[in-house]
């Protein structure tokens, strides 16, 4: 390729690069439009030419072993896709954009990036190497599948920064360290595991979510480290309420030890009767219910101007209800009508307001819960 070529527009298509190039002056940038595809198959030489990639730009390794030496700067997000063996970007990855990394073979970046858009690592494995990091980009989310590795960064660590967010249902390659005020969210689009080769230090916000009628939870888990517990433990209460005697496996570490606790615990209502458990937490990573659910109650039945009122408690805080009328309290609850549907306030607490019947005969009301 004549060396004195200037910047170079991919403005739609494939431009594939094989063997050794220059792709010219490489003063001048190379352009990647919207769903235009800069390709590599395999490339003897390291390109260093300036790469942008606008918004939906995407890099294929087709084939082989490529290295790219580059700066590139991320206008939106992108997708690189890694097929062959590796492909290695050597230097930084920077701007407002965010990075999909797609493909079963290894992405490995080597510099210390600086791009502020989220990382998707949707499969493959996206390895950090020597001082190489991703600690201005947010959310790190690691699909089912897929690994991001620090196992061959100088400290075999990831370390989150001040407000970045780790999620996903994948694996951590090495260990992990969540400083005071980064998140660590298990899950993707629902509930999962996020799992960490080795040492997990917990010492930012961990966000779990507890199903009470699956009994299934988030889960923080490691392999062959172990687990530290600190700064605070947010949990959530996907439905419910638990059953009294349920228990929630929020943390395994792979070599048995737990050290440390929480400093503080957010954890959601739980309906009159019933009550969280934490003694096993910061030994087991166990979460339990203890105590028995007591229904919820029809406390109060009045008569007002617009109607009949209904008060009562006892029910799963923000959880729905419905009340069902009949004249025949015999009747199979199937075939009671729906007057009304509702949700419990924070409290578990419920009023409900309905119109006078029409017919003089007696009318019965039952409160239902799903």
């Amino acid at each position: 390729m004549d060396p004195a070529l200037g910047e170079i527009e991919i403005q739609e298509g494939t431009l594939a690069v094989e063997r050794w190039t220059t792709l010219g002056d490489d003063t001048k940038p190379l352009t990647v439009f919207s769903n235009a595809v800069l390709q590599f198959y395999q490339v003897s030489n390291v390109l260093t030419k300036p790469l942008i990639l606008r918004a939906g730009g995407r890099i294929n390794n087709a084939s082989g072993t490529n290295a790219f030496g580059g700066p590139i700067q991320l206008l939106g997000n992108i997708t690189i896709t890694v097929g062959g063996t590796w492909l290695a970007l050597t230097n930084e990855l920077s701007g407002p954009g965010g990075l999909n990394k797609e493909g079963g073979a290894t992405l490995y970046l080597r510099a210390a990036n600086s791009y502020t858009g989220p990382t998707w690592i949707r499969s493959g494995t996206l390895a950090l190497v020597d001082n190489a990091g991703l600690s201005a980009s947010s959310p790190l989310v690691i699909s089912s599948g897929a690994t991001l590795s620090v196992t061959n960064r100088w400290d075999a660590t990831l370390t989150l920064t001040e407000g970045q967010v780790l999620a996903g249902n994948g694996l951590l390659a090495g260990h992990l360290v969540c400083s005071a005020t980064a998140q660590v969210s298990p899950g993707e689009d629902g509930m999962g595991t996020l799992t960490v080769t080795g040492n997990a230090v917990l010492g930012g916000i961990t966000l779990m979510a507890v199903d009470g009628q699956t009994q299934t939870a988030d889960q923080v888990r490691t392999l062959n480290g172990g687990l530290s517990f600190g700064g605070r433990l947010v949990v959530s209460l996907r439905s419910g309420p638990p059953a009294g005697g349920t228990t929630f496996t929020l943390f395994v570490s792979g070599n048995g030890q737990y050290s440390g606790q929480f400093q503080e615990l957010v954890l959601p209502e739980l309906p009159t009767g019933l009550a969280w458990d934490t003694s096993r937490l910061a030994t087991a990573g166990i979460l339990a219910v203890a105590g028995t659910l007591h229904p919820p109650q029809i406390d109060h039945i009045g008569r007002t101007a617009e109607g009949l009122l209904l008060l009562g408690s006892g029910g799963s805080p923000e959880g729905t209800f419905r009340v069902l009328s009949s004249g025949n309290v015999a009747l199979p609850l199937s075939e009671w009508e729906v007057v009304y549907v509702g949700r419990f306030d924070s409290q578990g607490r419920y009023e409900v307001q309905l119109p006078w019947p029409n017919e003089p005969s007696a009318r019965f009301y039952r409160l239902q819960i799903p």
